[in-house]
């Protein structure tokens, strides 16, 4: 029997991401000042008993695909805090988590003191991943957005993993109301003529995302 992979945070994840942190803000340690503030106020949001999925994992996970684009990135930052601030306010019973972790962010960036430009554009990938969908002319959205969702093209009992832990957080939702709403969500993103906007992305993670999306409809329509 195989094991399922481990989608909550590791020890491995934890120095990474408090190192990656204290370069991003400047901070001279994780305990001082409005950076070290912030940093505690994330991981305790991001390690709450309901983030199955939407955890601080999936944050390193997000951090470590998007330092591959580093040079490529036109404002590589501005990727790395909207990394760590667009799953903040996540409650899977709200239809404003995206316009709440944005307004968290703003607010956050304000004390770190982080130009008005990045943070208006901090604040535009937030707001995107609200539909993934990559309009307008925001710089790296095609990239933050193929990041977020970088797991629909994972291996398959890693997205296996993933799809379990979705469903424990909507636990709260009945069994037959939870199958409907999932199948249009993955329906919609089968029907896209594609997934991934980054090139060695797209060509990494589409087709296998796409076998795991109709693995994932076949079982749920079922």
């Amino acid at each position: 029997m195989s094991t399922r992979p481990e989608l909550q945070v590791t020890e491995s994840d934890l120095p990474f991401l408090s190192a990656g942190w204290r370069a991003l803000t400047g901070a001279g340690g994780a305990g001082g000042g409005a950076a070290g503030r912030w940093f505690g106020a994330l991981t305790r949001r991001y390690r709450g008993p309901d983030r199955h999925y939407h955890n601080l994992r999936h944050v390193a996970e997000m951090l470590r695909l998007l330092g591959q684009f580093e040079a490529e990135a036109a404002d590589y930052d501005a990727l790395r805090l909207a990394a760590w601030f667009h799953d903040a306010v996540y409650d899977t019973r709200s239809r404003t988590n995206e316009e709440e972790s944005a307004a968290l962010a703003g607010r956050a960036m304000a004390e770190l003191g982080v130009p008005p430009g990045r943070a208006e554009a901090v604040r535009r990938l937030i707001l995107a991943t609200k539909r993934h969908e990559a309009e307008g002319d925001v710089p790296d959205l095609g990239l933050f957005l193929d990041a977020d969702l970088s797991i629909l093209g994972a291996p398959g009992e890693t997205y296996l993993a993933y799809s379990e832990a979705i469903r424990k957080e909507y636990s709260w939702v009945p069994e037959a109301a939870y199958r409907e709403g999932r199948l249009r969500v993955l329906t919609n993103f089968l029907g896209r003529e594609r997934l991934y906007y980054t090139g060695p992305l797209a060509e990494r993670l589409e087709a296998r995302a796409r076998s795991n999306l109709s693995n994932e409809i076949r079982a749920l329509a079922s």
